[in-house]
């Protein structure tokens, strides 16, 4: 489910998306907007980690309760404030995960 369609901001485009589907990272890559206005783009892929604590994990489960969009939206606003970021595409996965699956891409 896509929470916010693409929408003009002063510093380029922001979309956030909420969703079941497998995150393909070259997909991730083509959504952005490469006019040459950036010199650099920056992926962050979190992944499910194969041991937590020590311990094997077989995944993890993620459902969406409380405010997941509010949460996405502080992360924009953080990231914007850090950084001059021309454009943001921010992904959740929600779902059962197994080891090594996308999370979120930021």
């Amino acid at each position: 489910m896509e929470m916010s369609a693409p929408e003009n901001l002063a510093k380029g485009v922001k979309m956030i998306e909420i969703t079941e589907q497998l995150v393909e990272p070259g997909r991730v890559y083509e959504r952005l907007r490469l006019d040459g206005a950036a010199g650099s783009v920056a992926i962050h892929f979190a992944v499910v980690k194969p041991k937590v604590e020590g311990r094997p994990s077989r995944g993890i489960r993620f459902t969406i309760d409380g405010d997941i969009e509010g949460e996405i939206n502080e992360l924009e606003a953080e990231l914007h404030e850090k950084w001059d970021i021309t454009d943001l595409l921010l992904v959740r996965r929600m779902e059962e995960l197994i080891a090594g699956d996308i999370i979120s891409v930021n």
